[in-house]
């Protein structure tokens, strides 16, 4: 019987380093996590097969938010369980956003929504404890803020939505950090640091990246380039013909 493994994240965990020299097959969400891998079998680019799955999430109505049809719109999200020191950071920014251009909804995890709310913020801003089927409303997004977790980045490499991206730096091995950098590498997000995010570097990049369209679609072109919507029949074709 074969052996195979995944690999979601750019720096592989202690697990899969130890296994990964018992596995025929390895599939990796980021092309750099290979020279961290320690086998004889075959490495495969799959990327993440959440990709595949966002794409079969219907459009979302911005209107049902109560977002306005014509005005652009950021969605700011840390993951369903959201980040406490995100929010605090993310707080001073958003009070700050009035007498924009754009509409924001900010997604504050549900645990921390009541304490979120304790504090008043512009009417172009709505702020949520949760978004079911979250692909449905970044699929109507102009611009996406969220973490580096290899799932949430896999939504938005599939979706083709130009992203700012903070990195947890509450993780093992620092792999958000990571994630993030080998994109940024290929061009297609913009890494910012939660160490170096203040009100002006966030809403400078914010207006830049809404303002600057030839940055944008070098964005979404890159993202076009890695070609990893199709994630899991990739996967399901090399283990087929494995075991054939």
């Amino acid at each position: 019987m074969f052996k195979r493994g995944n690999e979601e994240n750019s720096i592989p965990g202690k697990t899969n380093k130890m296994i990964s020299r018992y596995a025929d097959l390895i599939g990796v969400t980021f092309e750099s996590s290979e020279k961290y891998l320690k086998t004889k079998g075959k490495v495969i680019y799959t990327g993440h097969p959440c990709g595949a799955w966002a794409l079969e999430i219907s459009k979302k109505d911005k209107t049902t938010l109560g977002f306005t049809k014509g005005s652009k719109l950021i969605t700011i999200v840390a993951g369903s369980l959201g980040s406490g020191s995100l929010n605090k950071k993310m707080q001073a920014c958003l009070q700050k956003m009035d007498k924009k251009h754009y509409e924001v909804c900010y997604i504050t995890g549900k645990s921390h929504y009541e304490e979120f709310m304790k504090e008043s913020y512009p009417s172009n801003v709505k702020v949520l404890p949760y978004v079911e089927e979250l692909p449905g409303l970044l699929k109507a997004s102009d611009l996406v803020v969220s973490r580096a977790g290899a799932g949430s980045l896999s939504e938005i490499l599939a979706l083709e939505v130009p992203a700012i991206i903070i990195p947890s730096p509450n993780v093992a091995n620092n792999h958000q950090y990571y994630n993030a950098l080998e994109l940024q590498k290929k061009n297609c997000i913009y890494l910012l640091e939660e160490k170096d995010l203040t009100v002006d570097s966030f809403l400078e990049k914010v207006d830049f990246l809404l303002k600057d369209t030839t940055t944008r679609l070098k964005m979404i072109h890159a993202m076009h380039s890695l070609d990893t919507k199709n994630s899991a029949e990739v996967i399901y074709h090399e283990i087929k013909e494995m075991i054939s």
